[in-house]
């Protein structure tokens, strides 16, 4: 409990004060004086705990706001790292793309050749009693005598007028068709007009027939088997 303060009292006007009373007004001031001295103490523990306070407050801001730059400067290299990963695998998504590009051109491209193709298909006949295994048709752009298509497939059918037959898939052009066999080197069957003529006596012309190739026409009834022509 916190003592009363006593204010020390004044000696009574033009009397004298017993020897009792002298002694309470001593005591009294010395209580007064304590306490004084004590608010005192108190007053500048008061002020020490604030001035700490005040302290422990600015440490606690600058060591916030520290610890705020600490973190954005983590954070602004993880994102410059992040545009360094981005940029090389951005790199190497534009290789994969452009590879992706050519290849999808060349399958367009190949798809679009596939159904730009028309199928030349006809007879194949030999002077013998059997058409050669190795007998090959080959359809010879016009255009460029280079540019050969060329199978040794042979189909057996009875729609062929000999029962066996070939095919062959061509692009849209002007193709000279002919069928060889390599026990007979350097000759060339073609199709031409003695074939369209029949092949009978009279038949004199053996000009190779040009085969147009329309895109969407398949052809048949194109005979390499004029193996008659003398050289």
């Amino acid at each position: 409990m916190q003592k009363q303060k006593i204010s020390p009292r004044p000696s009574r006007a033009g009397q004298e004060l017993t020897k009792k009373e002298l002694l309470q007004e001593e005591k009294d001031k010395d209580i007064w004086w304590q306490d004084s001295r004590r608010n005192g103490r108190k007053a500048i523990a008061i002020i020490v705990v604030l001035v700490f306070i005040l302290i422990a407050v600015g440490l606690v801001s600058v060591l916030f706001n520290q610890r705020e730059k600490l973190s954005q400067k983590e954070i602004d290299k993880i994102r410059a790292e992040m545009e360094l990963v981005k940029k090389d695998n951005q790199a190497e998504l534009d290789i994969l793309q452009t590879k992706l590009d050519a290849a999808q051109k060349k399958l367009d491209q190949a798809e679009e050749e596939k159904n730009r193709k028309v199928v030349i298909e006809g007879s194949l006949s030999y002077p013998g009693s059997v058409v050669p295994a190795d007998m090959t048709v080959c359809a010879q752009d016009l255009k460029d005598a280079k540019n050969l298509v060329c199978t040794k497939e042979h189909i057996t059918d009875k729609k062929y007028t000999y029962g066996v037959g070939y095919k062959l898939e061509v692009i849209p052009g002007s193709y000279n068709v002919y069928a060889t066999v390599s026990g007979w080197q350097g000759y060339q069957a073609y199709y031409d007009e003695f074939v369209s003529c029949g092949m009978k006596y009279g038949c004199t012309s053996h000009t190779p027939i040009e085969v147009k190739a329309e895109r969407g026409k398949n052809l048949d009834g194109i005979d390499p088997i004029d193996w008659y022509k003398q050289s």
